[in-house]
């Protein structure tokens, strides 16, 4: 009664009007709470969306380490160690830097002149910071997958590579290669990519996690680069090969690195929903599962076929196997059921020891098999969504409907544009490595020189003297006889002369002296007799150490 007499006071103001005034700001005081929650709500889901991508970004850089320790236990001699580590720390290093400067701007540029083939747009990030459908954390995402592709390369011409050929390499891939096929797959305006109005062949090239865009690039080019660099000196002799001089010599971290990989992974294959809205939330677990299950099967299946035909329980085959299946079903993940996985899987493991048989056999120098676990089991993943693909899992991944799936749920369109879309990196990436390694080999900048080789292949020799050393002295010992002093002494007083007929053909016309590898002196000198095409090496190193 007080307020409707105050109101019936007021000059001009009706008390039917003052109530409905009061009800509009009412109105309007509940649209403004309501819209206030709204944007909280967006701003939250932004904010979880960019933390789980940075997160798994993170996880994925992690994986430089599981690399390190993989090529470092891989390579045949403590004597290549530092130069591979170094040689992973200037992959972080060079493609951080340039794709930065061009690399994110080819393979996602979106500015005027954007075109199906390559980005134009934000070089040096310019822009991105404005953009509303790239970001800094989008850019960071994108790095740590240049740089694995980039890394992969370095198992497979290890051992024998100049190190300013690795950076011009490395520099190209980062910069250019890798970013023009990220462009025409994962970018909205490239032509083979399944993010537009209309996709080739109804779904465009489906590539979720890059066993096409990463690993069968990073494949094919460890394969160009080892056959035009050559094999390392001594590799594929008999004799040679008999006692072991080119086996991983530290198969605990490669084990170590290959657990951490399989860690990693999960950055790389969940992370690749870029987001958690939108139900790929449950993307992600499925994924999950998925990338568990063929890495667990392809590891199994490389430990059964590697025992029942080579009659051995291998480990570095075993972990290769484990990789490999991790790379075949990269592509797939989101697409596929658990047991699609397992067939996968499986597959993985067998391609994996067939290829690398193969790779022997053809006389191509692969260290580290990057060949076989990332160009093979790569390829096969990548034809893998065009059999198993899902078409309920395409629409809710993708976010358009579509009216076939992989193979067996009905059409070949899909199985057509992965295999194109194959045949295309294959392409791209095999041209350009091979322009960029043949010019290095003819500028002489590629191969370490004939003397560092030499040196290489002697400190291998020397290693496994001494392991034969070292063995005979434990197996000749008695318990209980207390501490033994041992004294060896490799040096001789003059290097001694080797004839051909003691020696092992090495690259056509030299050779390694092979006599009594397991006595107590040693006389491998490095020289090379052009008359008799006879390398002889003498070893005038001497040392002394106890053993208990």
């Amino acid at each position: 009664n007080k307020e409707k007499s105050w109101v019936l006071k007021m000059e001009n103001v009706t008390y039917e009007q003052y109530i409905q005034l009061l009800t509009r700001v009412t109105e309007l005081e509940n649209l403004l709470v309501t819209g206030q929650n709204a944007t909280s709500t967006v701003d939250l889901v932004a904010a979880l969306d960019s933390g789980w991508l940075l997160i798994c970004s993170f996880i994925i850089f992690f994986m430089q380490t599981g690399f390190s320790m993989v090529e470092s236990g891989g390579v045949s001699s403590q004597f290549f160690v530092e130069k591979i580590l170094l040689k992973n720390v200037l992959d972080c290093t060079v493609s951080a830097v340039f794709y930065y400067i061009s690399g994110f701007a080819v393979a996602f540029g979106d500015g005027e002149g954007v075109n199906s083939f390559i980005g134009v747009s934000h070089f040096f990030l310019i822009g991105v910071d404005t953009s509303t459908t790239l970001s800094y954390s989008y850019f960071f995402f994108h790095w740590t997958f240049c740089s694995t592709t980039t890394t992969i390369v370095s198992g497979a011409i290890a051992e024998r590579t100049r190190l300013r050929a690795y950076l011009l390499y490395s520099v190209m891939m980062s910069g250019f290669i890798y970013p023009v096929l990220s462009h025409w797959v994962w970018s909205e305006h490239g032509w083979l990519t399944s993010f537009t109005n209309d996709p080739l062949l109804g779904n465009g090239f489906i590539d979720f996690a890059g066993s096409g865009v990463v690993h069968v690039t990073g494949g094919i080019s460890g394969f160009v680069g080892a056959k035009i660099v050559g094999k390392r000196r001594g590799r594929y002799d008999k004799r040679l090969e008999k006692i072991g001089i080119f086996k991983p010599q530290d198969v605990n971290a490669m084990a170590l690195g290959t657990l951490i990989l399989w860690f990693t992974w999960y950055g790389f294959n969940c992370g690749s929903t870029t987001k958690l809205s939108d139900n790929q939330f449950s993307v992600a677990g499925r994924v999950a599962v998925c990338t568990t299950l063929a890495g667990a099967i392809s590891g199994a299946t490389t430990l059964m076929i590697t025992r029942y035909l080579d009659k051995e329980w291998n480990l570095p085959n075993t972990l290769n196997g484990l990789l490999g299946g991790l790379v075949g079903v990269t592509a797939p993940c989101a697409f596929i059921e658990p047991w699609a996985a397992l067939i996968i899987g499986l597959l993985s493991g067998a391609l994996y020891y067939v290829s690398s048989k193969l790779l022997v056999r053809i006389r191509v120098d692969d260290p580290l098999e990057v060949t076989c676990v990332h160009g093979v089991c790569g390829a096969w993943g990548t034809i893998a969504v065009g059999i198993f693909a899902k078409t309920e899992y395409i629409e809710d991944v993708l976010g358009f409907e579509t009216d076939h799936g992989g193979v067996i749920y009905g059409g070949i369109q899909q199985l057509a544009v992965q295999c194109l879309g194959l045949v295309v990196i294959l392409a791209w990436a095999g041209l350009w490595t091979t322009i960029i390694f043949y010019f290095l080999k003819q500028i002489k900048w590629l191969r370490v020189s004939k003397e560092h080789d030499q040196a290489a292949l002697q400190k291998k020799m020397n290693d496994y003297e001494r392991e034969q050393q070292l063995f005979h002295i434990s197996k000749n010992q008695n318990i209980g006889d207390g501490p033994m002093e041992v004294q060896i002494n490799d040096e001789t007083s003059s290097s001694t002369t080797v004839s051909e007929s003691d020696n092992i053909p090495v690259n056509g016309n030299n050779g390694i002296p092979m006599n009594n590898v397991t006595s107590t002196s040693s006389s491998y000198g490095i020289s090379d007799d052009t008359t008799s095409g006879v390398a002889i090496f003498s070893d005038t190193t001497s040392s002394s150490f106890s053993s208990s």
